[in-house]
């Protein structure tokens, strides 16, 4: 069954590696020929990941991290063409691997961001009770009523 591919994916909207890069370093393994745009479908994926894990939806050129970001989506993606096309179980193993050493990477890479994320601090206040009925320190009311 072939492979359905939705629209088509943009450089910096759905992918942050360049393809080149990817057919450059995909080419050390012999894999099954694939097109292009199933390349992009997988960086797309593969950066789904890096969001994912990064909580940051617009990586872009003037972040910080976006070199190591970019790396790491074609790295990713080499590992995922690796893992699933490569011709022999020794190449789907190597991308096996290099797929667990890159998402190591990117958490640690992530644990040291400079860049701020989508990730946000919430501190919980607590305040204290006023009814008499869980707060010790309040007087039960009286009322003026006397019981006969």
């Amino acid at each position: 069954m072939p492979i359905t591919i939705p629209p088509p994916y943009n450089y910096l909207e759905h992918f942050i590696c360049n393809i080149d890069d990817v057919r450059h370093m995909v080419m050390r393994v012999p894999i099954t020929d694939i097109s292009d745009d199933e390349v992009k479908r997988i960086a797309y994926e593969t950066y789904s990941d890096i969001r994912t894990i990064t909580d940051k939806d617009d990586w872009g050129p003037t972040d910080r991290e976006f070199g190591v970001m970019a790396l790491i989506n074609v790295e990713l993606t080499v590992a995922v063409l690796w893992q699933y096309f490569g011709r022999t179980p020794e190449y789907r193993e190597m991308g096996k691997s290099l797929y667990e050493s890159v998402h190591s990477h990117l958490e640690t890479v992530t644990d040291n961001m400079d860049t701020t994320t989508g990730e946000e601090q919430f501190v919980i206040t607590r305040t204290i009770s006023k009814g008499w009925n869980t707060n010790p320190e309040v007087p039960v009311p009286r009322s003026n009523l006397t019981i006969v």
